[in-house]
């Protein structure tokens, strides 16, 4: 949305400051110098990008018409759903608990019976805690790093884009702006000087 905003502004602005100098915005309607400035860059567009490239290139550009999906409210009904997973992994050794408490009452109810029946049912009291610590240290506690995870290398993958653009619109060459986003990778996912160079000579071909 506010991209469309901005193009509203400046393309006001242009015809404004225009209009104040006497211009005549008719002037401006040259529709053979449209069709061959965007025509061209977008020939060799096509002609230098692989198809993968121009369909994601078209896919950011809806995006960003659309507005980035990581606004406020979705920051909030993350913490929300990190919350509420971060209390179920406290809550399930506590429920584990419960459930050996129950094994329990369950065991004295049946004291005078056969030891092999108050074997079993210790045995069950035991399981129930065993599956609480389980489920939490085992399964919600590492699905809540995960997403930690995912969420810092979502989070990288947008800081690269950005300090990528950033040394760009500062007067860097392509290459140079590239290899600066290129050095705050992490280990694991940062090409070799080597790889950048030869992908780099591999765009267009």
């Amino acid at each position: 949305m506010f991209v469309i905003i901005g193009a509203i502004i400046v393309i006001a602005s242009v015809l404004g400051g225009f209009i104040m100098a006497d211009g005549h915005p008719v002037h401006l309607v040259q529709i053979s110098e449209y069709v061959v400035i965007c025509g061209a860059a977008f020939g060799a567009m096509v002609t230098m990008a692989p198809k993968k490239v121009l369909v994601d290139l078209f896919k950011q550009i809806i995006g960003a018409l659309k507005g980035a999906p990581f606004n406020k409210k979705a920051y909030e009904e993350l913490f929300k759903a990190l919350y509420e997973l971060f209390k179920t992994s406290d809550a399930m050794p506590g429920f584990g608990i419960v459930a050996a408490v129950l094994g329990i009452v369950i065991t004295m109810g049946s004291i005078a019976g056969p030891i092999e029946e108050i074997g079993h049912h210790v045995a069950a009291a035991l399981v129930g805690t065993f599956l609480g610590i389980l489920i939490s240290y085992g399964f919600l506690a590492p699905l809540a790093v995960n997403m930690e995870f995912n969420g810092a290398s979502e989070m990288s993958y947008v800081k690269c884009i950005a300090s990528s653009v950033i040394g760009f619109a500062n007067g860097m060459a392509p290459v140079m702006a590239v290899e600066v986003a290129r050095r705050g990778l992490s280990s694991d996912v940062k090409p070799s000087a080597e790889e950048m160079e030869t992908m780099l000579k591999g765009v267009g071909k």
